[in-house]
This record gives structure tokens, C-alpha cells and sequence, in this order.
């Protein structure tokens, strides 16, 4: 039986409402302490329209009887658009977002959230990496560790950046001198030499908090150096992007500016960022925060997003921004030793992807320390060093759909209450074959009666993404589609299948043919065939 006096589960939350707390697992197993999240008063996030100067803005937030605190670097995500951080002393959040949006130069406006980690203190339960074993990292590693010229960037408390088991696999912006007070490559950062402290507007993102170094830690821990531990990509960089401060509290829209540096960094060469790992959650939906990810996945770059630490089904209970409706969002839910869903972690059969370990986790702390967590915090990064590694294969094609669809395509299917139904193999995923041509299917010959039911024959499969969606269409002599019959989840074997269905159709012969969509979004028509209703 799994002791709980002592342990470590970092589960970040956002409350948007002026008093929220949401319930935790059954009694007994206290996975994070009780704390009511809130957001700041009077203070949002605005985007204006493209055209906008900064007088204007000012006289915007002056008509609602509030200033503009800041503005949000927000060039490579808005179009011209522009984002700030509007604040007033006088007026609440929602008659400050009320006044706001009466201006026809604001395009939205939305509550600049508070991101809040509550964390309650642990000892580590077991001295080895027993997630690497899970995954077959060591299989995996066969293949490659993972090359320096890939980017993971982690989006998260900062990164202890001369940590013995990371300071060697640290990205190093190629723009900057180091500890000379300029801002070298004039991108608004002085010495960004490892990435950003959005926080306090600063190059410096040392973290004093401690969950960002675990993470990177599990990511990309140096390997083979006899320190330590080991990462899933160990040979890959981090870029470290701080957006929360060492109280574990963090706003939105500091997470959209280290989003944009990012981008700004992709965009001049300066680093090849191909994941971002994003190990907490907010509760409601984010206009600049999604806007911000659908950014990432324009260019090339995945987003592993943890599924939430509250045990409910996310299918019912949104978790954001796992459940934003981006094709390069991995939303990661966590297994435990016995490849379990483990008891704290949300899941979600249509919303949460996959599973990696999520329990008992030894990674990197600040200052040289070791210890073990848990939380779907800790699964996330076994992700996101996975997809570095794919990555790294330099796959021609390879978008971040088809990675997340090689990765949900090759999981050990355990049954699990998501997408994948299973938990990740790192080693089948790299392993995988390279034909990306999208799944085989077919329809044969048949017959059917009008008003009863019919049978048909179909087959799909497809070697990366064993699950896929089959939809068969019949269409009259004209071209026209009159009934359309879709099942999920067929094609585990290459094999043909039958199935009935209701014939709503008049007699005659028809047209059929199938398609097949993967994980990936790879999408296969078949050669038609005849249905005869008599």
C-alpha cells in the first residue's frame, strides 16, 4: 500500500473568479493542499487592433478609468495586433472588461489569470528512474539520445541553469555576450543568455522555486556523465522560460511573452525549438494564451500540455490549455508503478491523449539536490524529452501532428480512460517505421435490402496509428453522398472486418468508398466498390 503522509504532487491551477477551489481526490489521499485561487482585481489583458499606437492604447485604458501597465511582446503571435496589460485601482475585473470593450480598438479583452503551484513538501519513496525503464527509454536510446541542435523549451518556474546534471545541456542564445549588461542582439532582453525571466522583464531565469529544474531534469538531464540522473533527450537544450516566480504565482500573460521570445528566437536561428513543456493548468479558457499555442504549431513546434491532478474526467471538466483544440497540443495524463492511471491524474477518452509516469519521479532540484515528485507535472516532460528524441530523427514530413500521432500510435495500450487508451513507449516510436503515406483501407462488393440492415465488408489499418477513424460513404450514380456510416477505433489488425448498418436507401445501385483518418491526420480514400439495394 502506497504510503501519503510524505509527498510531493505539483498540481498548478487558475481561478478566474474572486473565490474558486476545486475538490481534490477521495478522502485520504491528500494530493495538494486547500487554497483559493484568484485573480487580480482590475487587471486584463487587452488586444487591440492592428493600427493601435501606444498614446492610443493609453487613451483607451484612460476612458475606462485605467492605465495601461505594460505591453506584452506579442509581435511574432498577434499579426500586428497588439497585446497589454491594462490595470485599474478603481474599477473590478469584469466592469473593467465591460468599459474596455465598448472601444471599438479592442479587439478582446480577458482577466490577466493568476497561475498558482500549491505544493506540499516530500521525500523521495525510490532512488532510481523507474519511468525510464517504462517508456524503454534505454531501447529508445539505441537509436540516438537526441542531438544539440534540437530546442525543449520549458515554459515553467525558470531553470536552475548550473545545475551539475543540466549547465552542460543548457541552450545558449548565440546573440548574447554573457554578463556584459547590453542587450547584445537588441530583442529587449539584457544577457538572455539561457532564455527569459518574463516575470521581471529580465534575461536571468534561474529558478528559485524548484519545479521548472524537475522538469527539465526529466526533459533533458545530461546522460552518461556519472552525476545524477538522466533525461528522456540527453543530449538536447533547454531554453528556459520563466513566467512564475519563486511563490509558484504567475499571470497569462507573462506566459504569452516567453512564448513570443520563443518564436522570435526560432524565427532568427538562434534555436531550433521543436517542444515546449507546460506542466500546469489554468481552469478557463484563454483567448491570448491560445492564440499563443496555435502560433507553436504554426511553426513546427509541439506543446505537451499535463491533463491536470484532480482525478475527473476532462472530457466533462475542461483542463486548460490540454484541452484547447490545437493540433500540436500531447495532453499528458500520469501512470504510477503497476501502469495504473495514477490516482490523482485527470483523464478523458476524447481529450487527453496519453499517459507516461507521473509517480514517484526523481529528477533535478535547484542547488546540485535530487528528489522524487509526482503529478501529471512529472509525466508531462517524459513527453516532451520523447518528442525532442523524434525530433532529433530529422523524419522528412514530420509535423507535429504526425509526432503526436507516432507517439499515440505506438502507446502500450493498458485500457486507459484516453485517446491512446494506452501509456508511452518512447523506444516503439522511434522505432517506427517511416511510411507516413496515412492508413490502408478498403470496401468490398455487397448487397443490402431497403428499410433493413445491410453488411459490408471494410478493412483499415495503419502501421504508426494502429486506432484510426473509418468513414464509409454511398453515394448515388450523380456523385451525391446519401448516407455516411463512421466508426472510431478500428483497425488494430490488417485484416477485414464486417459490420451491419440500417439502409435508409431506395433500391438501386450505389457507390461506396472509405476513408481513413490516423492520429496523425493522415487521411486514405479507398477504390470504390458497388452496394446493390434490392
Amino acid at each position: 500500500m502506497l504510503v501519503l503522509a510524505a509527498l510531493v504532487v505539483l498540481a498548478w491551477t487558475v481561478a478566474v473568479s474572486p473565490s474558486w477551489a476545486r475538490g481534490g481526490p477521495a478522502a485520504g489521499r491528500h494530493v495538494y493542499s486547500a487554497r483559493t485561487l484568484m485573480t487580480m482585481p482590475g487587471r486584463v489583458i487587452v488586444k487591440f487592433h492592428a493600427g493601435s499606437t501606444a498614446a492610443s492604447r493609453r487613451a483607451v485604458a484612460a476612458d475606462a478609468d485605467a492605465r495601461v501597465l505594460h505591453a506584452v511582446p506579442a509581435r511574432w503571435l498577434t499579426g500586428g495586433a497588439s497585446l497589454a496589460v491594462v490595470t485599474s485601482a478603481s474599477e473590478s475585473t469584469g466592469a473593467l472588461m465591460k468599459r474596455l470593450l465598448r472601444d471599438p480598438a479592442v479587439a478582446y479583452v480577458e482577466p490577466d489569470a493568476v497561475v498558482q503551484l500549491a505544493v506540499i513538501p516530500d521525500d523521495p519513496l525510490w532512488d532510481d528512474l523507474w519511468g525510464m525503464q517504462a517508456i524503454s527509454a534505454p531501447r529508445a536510446w539505441d537509436s540516438g539520445v537526441g542531438s544539440p541542435d534540437v530546442v525543449v523549451a520549458d515554459l515553467d518556474t525558470g531553470v536552475d541553469y548550473a545545475h551539475e546534471d543540466l549547465a552542460a545541456n543548457m541552450w545558449h542564445n548565440p546573440g548574447e555576450i554573457p554578463a556584459n549588461g547590453i542587450d547584445d542582439d537588441d530583442n529587449g532582453y539584457v544577457d538572455d543568455v539561457y532564455g527569459i525571466n518574463a516575470t521581471t522583464g529580465s534575461g536571468d531565469p534561474m529558478d528559485e522555486e524548484g519545479h521548472g529544474t524537475h522538469t527539465s531534469g526529466t526533459m533533458a538531464g545530461v546522460g552518461d556523465n556519472g552525476i545524477g540522473v538522466v533525461g528522456v533527450a540527453w543530449n538536447t537544450r533547454i531554453m528556459a522560460l520563466k513566467f512564475a516566480s519563486q511563490d509558484a504565482e504567475g499571470f497569462v500573460s507573462d506566459a504569452v511573452k516567453c512564448i513570443d521570445y520563443l518564436l522570435q528566437q526560432k524565427a532568427s536561428g538562434a534555436a531550433d525549438v521543436r517542444v515546449v513543456n507546460a506542466s500546469w493548468n489554468l481552469e478557463d479558457y484563454s483567448i491570448a494564451l491560445h492564440e499563443a499555442i496555435v502560433a507553436l504549431g504554426d511553426a513546427g513546434v509541439v506543446f505537451c500540455a499535463a491533463a491536470g491532478n484532480f482525478s475527473l474526467d476532462n472530457d466533462a471538466t475542461p483542463t486548460i490549455p490540454a484541452n484547447y483544440d490545437c493540433v500540436n497540443i500531447i495532453a499528458v495524463a500520469a501512470t504510477d508503478q503497476n501502469d495504473e492511471l495514477a490516482f490523482f491524474s485527470d483523464f478523458g477518452r476524447r481529450t487527453v491523449d496519453l499517459a507516461a509516469p507521473g509517480v514517484d519521479i526523481l529528477s533535478t532540484l535547484p542547488g546540485n539536490q535530487y528528489a522524487s515528485w509526482m503529478g501529471t507535472s512529472m509525466a508531462t516532460p517524459h513527453v516532451a524529452g520523447a518528442v525532442a528524441l523524434l525530433a532529433a530523427q530529422n523524419r522528412s514530413g514530420d509535423t507535429p501532428a504526425r509526432i503526436k500521432g507516432r507517439l499515440m500510435g505506438t502507446v502500450v495500450d493498458l485500457g486507459l480512460p484516453l485517446a491512446s487508451g494506452g501509456r508511452m513507449d518512447v523506444a516503439e516510436a522511434v522505432l517506427a517505421p517511416t511510411d507516413m503515406r496515412g492508413p490502408r483501407c478498403g470496401v468490398k462488393d455487397a448487397t443490402a435490402t431497403s428499410g433493413k440492415r445491410g453488411r459490408v465488408l471494410l478493412r483499415d489499418y495503419d502501421v504508426l496509428s494502429p486506432k484510426v477513424t473509418t468513414t464509409l460513404h454511398i453515394a448515388d450514380r450523380s456523385g451525391s453522398v446519401r448516407q455516411r456510416l463512421r466508426w472510431e477505433n478500428h483497425g488494430s489488425v490488417d485484416e477485414w472486418w464486417r459490420t451491419d448498418f440500417a439502409c435508409r436507401l431506395a433500391r438501386g445501385a450505389y457507390e461506396m468508398w472509405v476513408t481513413s483518418t490516423d492520429f496523425s491526420g493522415n487521411q486514405t480514400t479507398s477504390a470504390k466498390a458497388t452496394l446493390r439495394v434490392n
